[in-house]
């Protein structure tokens, strides 16, 4: 970008179009105090779509749906329930979650924020391909009609 060259973007104007929390999950995504980063209003729209609303949204409306969570309630993780049907390779990839917030800290006091959202992400991605190989909404049927 360049005053000269007449292709600065007003971030106050972008706030009001991609609101506050998606303009600041593709600035800190995207952006970086280490390199220059490419921006495009196209860029900002596919980022939200592809993290924000298809990974994460999908994940939290396949587990919120009222077709899986019937009383719309956080229901008692038991673990021991939980590795009597995933495979070893799941439970490896779960155990990792709970070294998720360690990596994300550290990324963050490196003011490595692409790379803490990295790691997110790929937990995220994770988790809907573990939901879509288990199917709780078939399983849910399954129980509500006493297959």
């Amino acid at each position: 970008m360049s005053k000269s060259l007449g292709n600065v973007v007003d971030p106050m104007d972008k706030l009001r179009v991609f609101g506050v929390d998606g303009f600041r999950y593709f600035l800190l995504k995207e952006g970086s105090i280490h390199s220059d980063c490419s921006y495009a209003d196209k860029r900002v729209v596919e980022r939200i779509n592809a993290d924000l609303a298809n990974t994460l949204g999908n994940l939290l409306g396949r587990c919120t749906a009222s077709s899986v969570n019937r009383l719309q309630e956080l229901p008692p993780l038991s673990e021991a329930a939980l590795f009597e049907f995933i495979t070893q390779d799941e439970r490896q990839v779960y155990n990792s979650l709970y070294d998720l917030p360690g990596y994300v800290d550290q990324h963050f006091q490196q003011f490595h924020f692409s790379k803490a959202l990295d790691v997110i992400m790929s937990q995220l991605h994770w988790a809907n391909a573990f939901i879509q190989a288990h199917r709780p909404w078939v399983l849910s049927k399954e129980v509500a009609t006493g297959i």
